[in-house]
């Protein structure tokens, strides 16, 4: 089973591997793989912020049996505008695919996930 866990979260790609400032260590998945074959990731992408030098300060949040999808924050006004569209086309083919949605709230992003994990059945 494929399991959708939609959140505002921003990570950060490198190379092949993704990072979290602070959130969600790859151990955080572990709760989660318990019950699915995979999880499929969806969050905010983040940049290296510029005082991190590499990945010292980062955590590895990228592991077996867990994809992310990185989307743009839809927090603003000017996102909801004009990226909110393709944000809901790109989430409704990947949630379409999946066995079901964990949307963790707050989120615009977990908030949309549920929409349309609901409307989707």
């Amino acid at each position: 089973m494929n399991i959708v866990w939609a959140h505002d979260t921003r990570l950060i790609p490198l190379d092949d591997e993704v990072y979290t400032e602070w959130q969600l260590p790859a151990s955080q998945w572990s709760r989660y793989l318990r019950h699915f074959d995979r999880i499929t990731v969806i969050a905010r992408k983040g940049n290296l912020p510029p005082h991190l030098a590499g990945r010292r300060g980062l955590e590895q949040t990228s592991r077996e049996g867990v994809s992310f999808v990185f989307l743009p924050n839809l927090s603003g006004l000017r996102a909801q505008l004009f990226e909110r569209r393709g944000v809901e086309t790109r989430m409704r083919d990947v949630i379409r695919e999946a066995d079901g949605v964990i949307a963790r709230l707050p989120s615009e992003i977990g908030l949309l996930a549920a929409d349309i994990g609901h409307a989707l059945g």
